[in-house]
């Protein structure tokens, strides 16, 4: 389980790097070339966070579940039916090991650069066993079937 606390101070530390001086925003890219869309990353958009999913920023401490965490989104602002489900998503007690990830962007992916090489999923939890390593993805090959 990663310290929440650890997971909260190197948020603030990147949104601080991050933080436009002038005409300037986002993260500076010093070379020149094509550059793809970019990761949506708001953790406090309401009221759901725009972050990558599964991420441990929206688990709190819950000694209620079997995981010890449970999600925490926000029912705030929303019809009874969104208040309902969200209710239901605050009951979970974290990720399942084959759920989807979910990234938004700022713009579209052209599909055909998606590769092993361009798209990596490494495992950055300190002090993990697995710390560093990569994780294998299907990226549509069959791995994991889904109707279509």
């Amino acid at each position: 389980m990663v310290n929440h606390y650890t997971i909260i101070t190197s948020v603030i530390l990147t949104l601080a790097a991050c933080m436009p001086t002038g005409e300037e925003i986002g993260l500076r890219v010093d070379s020149e070339g094509p550059h793809g869309p970019a990761v949506l990353f708001d953790p406090m958009e309401r009221p759901i966070p725009n972050i990558p999913l599964p991420n441990d920023l929206i688990l709190l401490s819950n000694s209620e579940t079997a995981s010890g965490v449970s999600w925490n989104t926000s029912t705030e602002r929303v019809s009874e039916n969104q208040r309902h489900i969200r209710e239901l998503l605050n009951s979970l007690d974290g990720f399942g090991p084959f759920a989807p990830i979910m990234v938004s962007f700022n713009g579209a992916i052209d599909l055909t650069t998606v590769t092993d090489e361009s798209v990596l999923l490494v495992n950055i939890e300190p002090g993990h066993p697995r710390e560093g390593e990569l994780a294998p993805l299907d990226l549509g090959r069959g791995y994991f079937p889904a109707e279509g």
